[in-house]
């Protein structure tokens, strides 16, 4: 059996790896330092773990997939950029803003999510998951400069360059920048994205819940 997608899926399950590794990560900082914003944090690598990990299998093996395999694969890619995406902001909504303004955008942030899911569901369309992703993150990238501005706190700015890298290799992909026949834009947007991870891991090691 040969994947349909080498290279794509490669750079994929790399992508999860690190991901995953840097969930167990926050995961146990948030244990040991009771931070709810590192702990979400944590939950978001783990969401983009696994929506690395199914966009992987999707380009590996689809043309061995039936159409119902397929459909709940490509579902799973797209509630976890969703899942990933609204974690990403309550940490950082939790680091950046007084409790009960930072409770209401989890709130309004949580419904967004529901309705993006529903709509998944109906329409499993990537459109969708840019609709939802690109608000999240722009909030995120708005609240890590708020968060050096008013706190001084560097971690901010570790994140809010994760956000600018991670626009960058979105917008690579959706230019079809291709760097060679056997490592097309989909595999450079992965690469890119690990770069934003690393950042985004960087910065989220480190903060501190608003009391």
């Amino acid at each position: 059996m040969e994947l349909a997608e080498p290279t794509t899926a490669l750079t994929d399950l790399v992508l999860a790896l690190l991901a995953f590794g840097f969930a167990l990560q926050l995961i146990r900082y948030s244990n040991r330092l009771r931070q709810k914003s590192i702990r979400d944090w944590g939950i978001a690598f783990g969401a983009l773990a696994i929506g690395a990990l199914s966009g992987g299998i999707s380009h590996g093996f689809a043309p061995y997939m039936s159409d119902t395999t397929y459909a709940v694969v490509w579902r799973v890619t797209l509630y976890s950029i969703g899942i990933a995406s609204f974690y990403m902001l309550s940490g950082m909504a939790r680091a950046a803003l007084r409790y009960r303004v930072a409770s209401w955008l989890i709130l309004v942030a949580l419904i967004k999510l529901a309705v993006y899911l529903y709509r998944c569901s109906v329409t499993p369309s990537f459109q969708l998951a840019v609709y939802d992703y690109v608000p999240n993150m722009a909030a995120v990238l708005v609240m890590g400069i708020l968060l050096k501005k008013q706190h001084g706190d560097g971690s901010g700015i570790w994140i809010a360059a994760g956000v600018v890298i991670s626009f960058v290799a979105a917008g690579v992909q959706l230019a079809g920048v291709t760097l060679h026949a056997h490592f097309n834009h989909n595999d450079l947007y992965h690469v890119i994205q690990m770069g934003s991870l690393v950042l985004f891991h960087r910065g989220a090691s480190s903060l501190q819940d608003v009391r």
